[in-house]
């Protein structure tokens, strides 16, 4: 059986793998925001709206290829807990449940949690009642 734990966040993804024979660790990157181009004018009204909405809309799509890189390191988990210090695990976990549902089910819980080291991470998810069989 083989369980994992993923501490997320925007930036990057650790995946704790617990296997009856040992505990591995990854890290994923975040590919990085690009560089917006400054405008030389003042923008206001209407260009700002439009400005804020491509912001947002560039995150959301990099927040998306994200979560769709994480996929094929967590495929062969039977049970799954997710870890974070913001609403991305939660979004992760929604992620999971919308676009894999095979995956979202394997999710026994989504847990808040702030930054922690390596070690810490690893006795977490090694600890964690894990469901038998």
């Amino acid at each position: 059986m083989i369980n994992k734990g993923i501490w997320i966040d925007k930036e990057k993804a650790h995946i704790v793998t617990i296997s009856e024979e040992k505990t591995d660790m990854i890290t994923l990157l975040a590919e990085e925001l690009l560089e917006q181009p400054s405008v030389l004018e003042k923008p206001g009204g209407a260009q700002e709206i439009i400005k804020d909405r491509r912001v947002l809309e560039r995150e959301k799509h990099r927040v998306n290829s994200f979560i769709k890189s994480i996929i094929p390191k967590i495929e062969n988990a039977n049970n799954i807990l997710v870890l974070g210090p913001s609403m991305m695990g939660q979004q992760f976990s929604k992620a999971l449940e919308k676009d894999y549902p095979i995956l979202g089910k394997r999710i026994k819980e989504v847990v808040k949690a702030e930054k922690m080291t390596d070690n810490q991470l690893k006795a977490l998810v090694k600890n964690y009642n894990w469901p038998v069989g």
